[in-house]
């Protein structure tokens, strides 16, 4: 696997990500009340999570592609 600054836009949704989770935990810590930033950080996460995997996948398919035209 690559380095993540090597992947268009994951550490723009990580950067956003950890931003809205200190502003929900600010949030509880302040107002005792559970904030809709933690579902927002959790969503950035799982979508940085999803456009690595999709950068993995197309790697994998010109790889395969790459290896299948040098064999024959």
């Amino acid at each position: 696997m690559k380095a993540l600054r090597s992947y268009p836009g994951v550490l723009v949704l990580l950067l956003i990500a950890s931003a809205m989770l200190v502003h929900g935990l600010v949030d509880y810590i302040n107002y005792e009340v559970a904030s809709p930033s933690i579902l927002a950080a959790l969503g950035c996460v799982f979508s940085a999570i999803l456009l690595v995997a999709v950068y993995e996948f197309k790697s994998f398919k010109a790889n395969r592609k790459l290896v299948r035209n040098s064999k024959v």
